[in-house]
């Protein structure tokens, strides 16, 4: 599915078509601006192979399976491919530790498998120190404080943390769901990256031919 990142997607289409659809809605960006304000620090975590982590029972492991020569392989855990069905367990399993996590002062947002983590409340509701605060340390410490809360608990429930994609360093500016959350400029910026290769995919395919493949213009129209 994607070169740089090679995974196994079983096509689940004729088994989607006997599913229930089970909508759910998602933490969106936006919601970040309900705790990150001006200046403050943040950090993130990445579940990695986070469906690996869910087991199917027996009797369920047959519906999504793949032919291999004469062997049939069975997947054990949720399948990339059951689109009606894996998304929307994972995230509930997820929002249970995200709840946990927001009873106990440390705002959150959750998308899928990647959080969003700002700076611990106090127990009586406010920050933890006031947005106005001279003190660096007092916006630094509080977002260590939360992290920390964050990845006991999530390896105690048995999560496994992709380190090489999470910050665990409290910053104020890094990239979340495909833009750069940037507290000091309180704004969600574009990757200058995605703009570069918009413009290259834009001058490939558009300018210098006269007939573009339809997966092209999809991609087009994607970015």
């Amino acid at each position: 599915m994607e070169p740089s990142k090679p995974r196994l997607c079983l096509d689940a289409r004729f088994l989607n078509l006997w599913m229930k659809d089970s909508p759910f809605s998602l933490d969106k960006l936006v919601d970040v601006t309900r705790y990150v304000y001006k200046d403050s620090y943040m950090t993130k975590c990445d579940d990695k192979s986070g469906y690996d982590h869910v087991l199917l029972r027996e009797s369920s492991q047959t519906y999504v399976g793949l032919q291999w020569g004469r062997w049939w392989f069975v997947c054990t855990t949720l399948p990339f491919g059951w689109k009606l069905e894996s998304p929307f367990i994972y995230y509930t399993i997820g929002l249970a530790a995200s709840g946990y996590l927001r009873s106990r002062g440390v705002p959150c947002s959750l998308y899928i498998d990647d959080r969003l983590n700002g700076e611990v409340f106090t127990s009586s509701g406010s920050w933890s120190a006031p947005p106005s605060a001279p003190w660096d340390a007092f916006r630094f410490l509080p977002t260590q404080a939360a992290i920390f809360v964050v990845l006991s608990l999530l390896v105690r429930l048995g999560y496994t943390i992709g380190i090489a994609k999470s910050v665990l360093q409290p910053v104020r500016s890094f990239e979340f769901l495909g833009f750069v959350v940037d507290s000091t400029k309180q704004a969600c910026l574009l990757p200058k990256r995605k703009i570069d290769s918009w413009s290259v995919l834009r001058e490939q395919s558009l300018v210098h031919k006269k007939e573009v493949h339809i997966k092209t213009m999809q991609r087009f129209q994607g970015k």
